[in-house]
């Protein structure tokens, strides 16, 4: 019987010297948004952008350890040992050292998240577990075939592609089974997609499962190879995607639906503004945005509730897209947004009138946000045309930039209606 080999001659060790320095740099390059802080969901969630990192040194290192089994194929048809234990013998330090890289990657990911009052989400790990289990089956089965020199090129190539190239096509489905798509997920107002998680879970689980029992048979573990090739991997093959196609069926672009607004904590006198617990990790923002809104104009309509949401304002009240953090004009800014909605048309009219509803449009909200926080300054970066129009009704009465901005929102609802100027 052959002694396992030792730990410290595994291969994946001297994977791991170059792949943290990636990780970091990776962690770098792949910023897209900023951080929610407290919310350990979009923590976990957008760690799957470094996944390519954890998958290739986990599939590299199997393909590696498959291809020295490879050479003692002879040894192994006679080997008294469990098939199964030969093989978790094989994988469990390329396993190990992806999911230590990963939570690696959620670390990185998480250095404004520390504290967060949120649950970590344990559907989103278990989902992180099977696809780095999916990229080591994968590399194990391409060392089961291949001798190294090819076999861990290509199981690094295999990782890079799978999650590139699926995240490409303009078919969901394949995003879903690949996971990466779960980096979309989530603002405060959302969680994850029960079925975007068990297609990605299932999905590779079963694909797991069919690369390691032909790997199994490639290497003489379970008797003749052609049997085993043509046997339970080949049909745990077609239910891995059978599956994952069957529960990515329903899902859209993103891995994320609505969250229980059960769950909001609400508080004010007149106006009461809702935001979620993880939105209150880092201070209580609601007796601020509660007096912003009540600077507003009764006429416009005061809501009875300000929401947390990215979604635009319904029957329920207006919604607001928060960020611990942020100051008194980004916050005007965002409840001013809100207010607007979206209002902007696609009416059939001249190109001339368009521009000038887009330019009302720009004006009403600089008007929003500099009535909601007159002492914060003027939002910044409107186009010249709004900004000289949104000044010219700065200069008016407050009876005449009242009515200017009830015409202003009307106008953004109604086609019908002509955008106002600044005079009227």
């Amino acid at each position: 019987m052959r002694v396992p080999v030792p730990l410290r001659r595994r291969p994946v060790l001297v994977l791991l010297l170059p792949a943290v320095p990636l990780l970091i740099l990776v962690s770098q390059a792949s910023r897209t948004s900023d951080p929610l802080p407290g919310s350990w969901t979009w923590t976990v969630a957008h760690s799957v952008l470094l996944l390519i990192v954890p998958a290739a040194v986990a599939s590299t290192g199997a393909a590696l350890e498959a291809s020295r089994l490879r050479t003692r194929r002879a040894e192994n048809v006679v080997n008294t040992r469990s098939p199964t234990i030969v093989l978790l013998s094989a994988i469990w330090p390329s396993y190990a050292a992806g999911l230590l890289l990963q939570t690696g990657a959620i670390g990185l990911v998480a250095a404004t998240a520390w504290g967060g009052s949120s649950a970590v989400p344990a559907g989103l790990l278990g989902a992180i577990a099977a696809l780095l289990a999916f990229h080591l089956a994968a590399g194990f089965l391409l060392g089961s075939l291949l001798r190294p020199v090819h076999a861990a090129p290509l199981a690094l190539a295999f990782s890079y592609c799978w999650l590139g190239f699926t995240g490409a096509v303009d078919w969901f489905a394949p995003r879903h089974l690949a996971g990466l798509v779960l980096e979309s997920c989530c603002f405060y107002d959302e969680q994850p997609h029960g079925l975007a998680i068990a297609a990605a879970a299932a999905f590779s689980l079963f694909a797991t499962s069919a690369f390691l029992s032909a790997s199994a048979g490639l290497l003489g573990l379970l008797g003749e190879p052609r049997a085993a090739l043509l046997g339970l991997p080949s049909l745990l093959l077609v239910l891995a995607v059978s599956l994952g196609l069957l529960l990515a069926r329903p899902l859209g672009s993103t891995a994320t639906q609505p969250r229980d607004t059960a769950g909001l904590d609400c508080s004010g006198t007149r106006i009461a503004v809702c935001l979620y617990p993880e939105q209150l990790a880092s201070g209580d923002p609601r007796q601020r945005i509660e007096a912003m809104v009540l600077r507003l104009p009764a006429a416009l309509g005061l809501p009875a509730r300000v929401l947390a949401s990215r979604g635009p304002a319904t029957a329920e009240g207006l919604t607001l897209r928060y960020v611990p953090g942020m100051t008194d004009l980004q916050i005007a800014a965002a409840l001013a947004s809100g207010v607007q909605g979206d209002q902007l048309l696609q009416c059939s009219e001249p190109t001339a009138r368009t521009i000038a509803r887009e330019q009302v449009g720009d004006a009403l909200r600089g008007w929003l946000t500099q009535r909601m926080a007159p002492s914060a300054g003027g939002e910044s970066g409107m186009e010249p045309t709004a900004a000289a129009l949104l000044a010219a009704v700065l200069r008016l009465p407050d009876d005449g930039q009242l009515r200017w901005a009830s015409a202003a929102s009307a106008s953004l609802r109604d086609c019908a209606i002509v955008p106002p100027d600044r005079l009227s």
